[in-house]
């Protein structure tokens, strides 16, 4: 029978405390990319008085803008900002110059990914009333992200900007950084919780489109070529079944920073586009920014009109 040697054993404790320190040690310094990103789980209420003519999506829509500038403005708050405007004029008096001062409040924090989202749909004399609670990942705003200017068109001209459209109508996008160059993702999620790919297009061999500072871009018009040559395709947009309308949000992804792309399911058709599900969507949205502060993102929503059925015709 063999002995194991005595030392061996009076060893293994030291060994063991030396490592569970330098173990806790090495914990201490790993950078945490949630807080060390500032991202934060925020939670809002919304309250929204439907028009007459607006439908349940659109008071949905608002209801939850509305928590979520309330849950940031609860933890971030605002900053009023200032700006003098000049205007000159000629009269009957001659040359007249008048200055204006226009203030306005801007919220210190932004949304970064949906977390969850309820609504209670309601009618209080007569009218539609819809209650959100939006729980959802946020950070307060740093100088790190560049500005975006961004938009949806009805129209392949920057000076179209549209966020109503028909069914069956083209849908449109600009695009400027005007200090950096970078890399852009343009989504679009749908009320079924899908969430497609726009920007690259399918006939794209990149992940990522590549943006040089300074210049507008205009796209998903067909007769226009992107920097790598390929054509942009067309972006049609439809009403999920019988509804009168429908509500899609249009995501803009920004970030001087080359970022991974996210799980995208390649479309089952030559026509189709890449795909993922709003869960997946949040979740890969929520670690880039973590990642990366100098990411910037945009939501623009917009609204869907079905075409009329049943037209009256009057004949006279």
């Amino acid at each position: 029978m063999n002995i194991p040697n005595p030392k061996i054993y009076r060893l293994l404790p030291l060994m063991l405390r030396l490592f569970l320190v330098g173990a806790v040690a090495l914990i201490a310094f790993l950078p945490c990319e949630a807080a060390s990103s500032g991202i934060q789980t925020l939670k809002g209420k919304g309250i929204y008085h439907a028009a007459p003519n607006e439908s349940l999506a659109e008071a949905r829509a608002k209801a939850r803008e509305a928590a979520i500038y309330n849950a940031i403005q609860e933890r971030f708050g605002t900053v009023m900002t200032q700006s003098v405007i000049q205007d000159n004029s000629v009269d009957e008096a001659g040359e007249v110059t008048r200055f204006y001062s226009n203030s306005a409040y801007e919220l210190k924090g932004e949304w970064v990914a949906d977390v969850s989202t309820t609504y209670v749909d309601d009618f209080r004399h007569g009218a539609l009333v819809v209650e959100c609670e939006c729980e959802f990942k946020g950070r307060q705003v740093t100088n790190q992200a560049p500005p975006i200017e961004c938009a949806t068109l009805s129209a392949p001209d920057k000076r179209s900007p549209s966020t109503k459209f028909d069914a069956g109508s083209h849908l449109y996008a600009s695009f400027s950084s005007p200090s950096a160059d970078g890399w852009l993702t343009v989504c679009l999620i749908d009320e079924n919780g899908v969430v497609s790919r726009l920007l690259p297009s399918r006939s794209s061999d990149t992940d990522t489109f590549k943006v040089t500072k300074g210049y507008d871009y205009v796209f998903f018009d067909r007769d226009r070529l992107s920097e790598e040559g390929t054509r942009m395709l067309p972006v049609t947009l439809y009403v999920d079944g019988d509804k009168k309308m429908d509500i899609n949000t249009i995501y803009f992804i920004f970030s001087p920073n080359l970022y991974a792309d996210g799980p995208w399911k390649r479309p089952a058709t030559r026509r189709g586009l890449y795909t993922m599900s709003v869960e997946e969507f949040n979740k890969w949205l929520q670690t880039m920014a973590a990642r990366d502060p100098a990411m910037a993102t945009k939501a623009v929503r917009v609204s869907i009109k079905a075409k009329p059925t049943n037209v009256e015709v009057i004949r006279n």
